[in-house]
C-alpha cells in the first residue's frame, strides 16, 4: 500500500524482534515479556528494510487481546495505525474472534474512532485478565477497551 509522504508500506507476518522491541521502546510501549512471545500473531507494516509500524494480539478462544500498535514518530499520520488495526482485526476473526480488549495510556481517541468503546476494567474476561500485559505490564491507570468483532 502507499501511503502519504511516499511510503510504500506492506504489512507483513512475525516483524523482526530486535526491531519490534525497538520500536515499542521508543514510542514508551511495554517491552519486557517480547522476548518470551510468539509473534505468530504480530505484524509489521514495513518500507524496504525499515519497521515502520507494529501491532500485535494474544488470542483467548472467542477473546483477543490487542496489543503493542505501535508507529515511528515520523511515520504516524499516515494510515499505518489504522492499516494495521484493520490487518489485526481481519486475523482475529479469521481465528475465531469475536471480541477484542486492549488497554491504552495515550491512545483512547484513536481506538474509539475505530470502533473501541472504554469499559470497566473489572469486565475483562479471565483469559484477558491473566494475560502479563493486563495483570502485570500496565498499570492500572491505563484505559481499558472493548470491540466486538463482526464475523
Amino acid at each position: 500500500m502507499m501511503v502519504e509522504d511516499g511510503f510504500d508500506v506492506r504489512i507483513a507476518n512475525h516483524p523482526d524482534k530486535v526491531k519490534l522491541k525497538h520500536l515499542l521502546e521508543q514510542n514508551n510501549l511495554p517491552v519486557d515479556d517480547i522476548e518470551t512471545l510468539d509473534l505468530q500473531h504480530f505484524f509489521g507494516a514495513q518500507s524496504t528494510d525499515t519497521l515502520l509500524g507494529v501491532a500485535g494480539m494474544e488470542p483467548y478462544g472467542s477473546d483477543a487481546l490487542v496489543r503493542s500498535l505501535s508507529v515511528r514518530a515520523d511515520a504516524q499520520g499516515q494510515g499505518i495505525a489504522t492499516a494495521l488495526l484493520k490487518h489485526l482485526e481481519q486475523h482475529a476473526v479469521s481465528l475465531g474472534v469475536q471480541q477484542t480488549y486492549l488497554l491504552t495510556e495515550t491512545a483512547d481517541r484513536f481506538f474509539i474512532r475505530h470502533g473501541y468503546t472504554i469499559v470497566p476494567r473489572a469486565t475483562a474476561p479471565a483469559g484477558i485478565q491473566q494475560s502479563s500485559q493486563f495483570s502485570v505490564l500496565c498499570p492500572a491507570s491505563a484505559i481499558f477497551m472493548h470491540k466486538a468483532l463482526a464475523s
